[in-house]
């Protein structure tokens, strides 16, 4: 099993909010992200910039980490229309179910 972390905690204190999209690979501390699956959360209004989901994938595998679950920001359910499934090098998941997405991020919490 591969260990679990926030893209908040593993990236620079000073960027201007990468981590958060998980778009740009030079926020992130690589010592501290390899091997690791890294929990991305997005705000649901971004999710319809283009590519969103493939580029999130693509800086995860740019920074060596194991794998990628991504998940709204919100306490909310994002309204998002039904997206085709993709290809990705790295394993990956989506979970926009905010009471799904509230589990995974509290169970890491509480292992940390």
């Amino acid at each position: 099993m591969y260990p679990l972390a926030l893209a908040d905690d593993v990236s620079n204190t000073n960027s201007t909010g990468g981590s958060s999209n998980c778009q740009d690979p030079d926020v992130f501390i690589r010592s501290l992200v390899q091997g690791k699956v890294i929990i991305c959360m997005f705000v649901s209004s971004n999710y319809y910039e283009g590519d969103f989901l493939a580029g999130i994938v693509d800086t995860i595998q740019k920074i060596g980490a194991a794998g990628v679950i991504i998940t709204d920001r919100s306490s909310s359910d994002s309204d998002i229309e039904y997206h085709p499934t993709f290809p990705t090098s790295i394993p990956s998941a989506i979970v926009v179910n905010s009471a799904d997405a509230q589990v995974i991020v509290e169970t890491f919490l509480q292992t940390k």
